[in-house]
């Protein structure tokens, strides 16, 4: 019990001691305001780029248990046949191989209700793996072989009636030479072609983009290039995208960022999706899944767990949520049961948060029926520390007296490679009330930790 009351503040003079002054060890305050409803849970952050097997012959994957696959709360998909061992691509002459991929991938996802992103330059090549001396869209003015490539596509989607729930994404990481090793003009030339010819021949298909390594900020000029082609050019996309796996990068700044070249240039407000977010080593545990899903629900924001698997592991595993045993069977990693809890057992409505001053604590809370329930975590790339945990407006739980029991849970799972189990009772213990709120510290044992709090 001891250990317990040291690890998560969970002692009543703990927590008064909290309520009277700030301890001088906690590094932050994050906030739960349990009276502010904040809408509906719609479980922004359950999507993962590739993640599931492909059948050849274009049809879904059941491979992965659907007990896995709805457990996690699985709504969103992104993928284009990557790295098959067989089908290097349209500019290798392998084209139907990954589009054959890409259509299992579209198919399975929509038999979960869920939308699918086709990477296009997948389907071309460009796979971050072509090496040197590839073609790209556009070399030396030639467009003949990018407009046969998209014949093909939107031909094949059309025929193979794959339009519904579909967003195309022009070309993933075009900042970056390891995606895009030619001119950002011979880029922006491709978006440009690229978005007439869906807006005329696959109307009502979303439009998705830039897609970029680097988030949006004034001061990166990949992005001042792109903002005012786009505005010059009236090509603007149907959603805003990028990755979010820098370690400093979090939603709030760089939606911070979009919004400085949306209000300079009098762009409508549109739905933003953080297409790979967290690192796979670093970021992908409890603490993680937590974290972003704090920072994607506040933002209402959908997110895409990045995938840097190669191979066949590219093409399964859930984005490293599950591990595949040798006997072919699968089992949930710890970071699983998060998005487990996040999905079927945080219902009812959202209620407004606050994360700790320096954005290192997060938490995401809903109620229903007179309960509360939490998720917190600080980053995992972030060293561990003590924070403070703040619920304001405990009557509208009903809550009376001069007290309220919370039963805490601790998530465990140290990377995306180690299987996991359901979270860990810590018990149920009392904490004073004072002024409608209470206040007690969280202090991780390990930065890859995650905990649920339930009142």
């Amino acid at each position: 019990m001891s250990t317990m009351k040291a690890i998560l503040g969970l002692a009543s003079v703990s927590g008064a001691l909290a309520l009277v002054a700030p301890r001088q060890d906690v590094r932050g305050t994050a906030t739960v305001k349990v009276a502010e409803p904040s809408g509906t849970p719609e479980h922004w952050a359950s999507g993962f780029i590739y993640g599931f097997p492909s059948n050849g012959d274009g049809s879904a994957s059941d491979a992965i248990p659907s007990d896995l696959v709805e457990g996690m709360g699985f709504n969103y998909c992104r993928a284009g046949g990557a790295q098959m061992a067989n089908a290097l691509g349209w500019v290798a002459g392998q084209y139907e191989g990954r589009f054959m991929s890409a259509l299992s991938n579209y198919r399975t996802t929509r038999e979960y209700g869920g939308r699918f992103t086709l990477l296009m330059h997948d389907l071309w090549g460009a796979d971050g793996k072509q090496g040197d001396g590839i073609k790209w869209p556009g070399d030396n003015g030639d467009w003949t072989e990018y407009d046969s490539f998209l014949d093909t596509v939107f031909g094949d989607l059309k025929a193979n009636d794959a339009l519904d729930g579909l967003d195309i994404d022009i070309w993933n990481e075009p900042d970056i030479s390891g995606f895009w090793d030619t001119t950002q003009e011979q880029y922006l030339a491709t978006w440009n072609r690229t978005w007439h010819r869906i807006r005329e021949e696959l109307p009502g298909t979303v439009i998705t983009g830039p897609s970029t390594a680097f988030t949006p900020a004034s001061d990166n000029g990949w992005w001042v290039n792109f903002m005012a082609y786009v505005d010059q050019t009236n090509t603007i996309p149907d959603q805003w995208s990028w990755h979010l796996i820098g370690s400093a990068a979090n939603v709030r700044q760089s939606t911070a960022g979009l919004n400085y070249f949306v209000d300079q240039y009098g762009f409508p407000e549109l739905p933003i999706v953080m297409n790979e977010y967290g690192k796979q080593n670093g970021e992908q545990n409890p603490a993680g899944a937590v974290y972003f899903i704090g920072q994607l629900e506040r933002a209402n924001t959908a997110g895409l767990r990045s995938n840097w698997a190669s191979g066949a592991e590219l093409q399964d595993l859930m984005a490293n949520l599950v591990v595949k045993q040798d006997d072919g069977t699968y089992l949930p990693t710890g970071e699983w049961f998060v998005y487990s809890y996040y999905a079927e057992t945080m219902t009812g409505q959202r209620v407004a948060t606050t994360a700790s001053a320096d954005e290192i604590f997060e938490v995401y809370a809903t109620r229903e029926n007179g309960k509360l329930k939490i998720l917190a975590s600080v980053r995992p790339n972030a060293s561990t520390g003590r924070y403070d945990l703040t619920l304001t407006g405990l009557d509208a739980l009903g809550v009376q007296g001069d007290s309220i029991t919370v039963r805490t849970l601790r998530f465990d799972g140290p990377d995306a490679y180690t299987v996991g189990s359901a979270p860990t009772d810590m018990g149920v213990w009392d904490h004073p009330v004072q002024d409608n709120s209470v206040t007690f510290w969280v202090e991780p044992q390990v930065n890859t930790a995650a905990y649920a709090f339930e009142i």
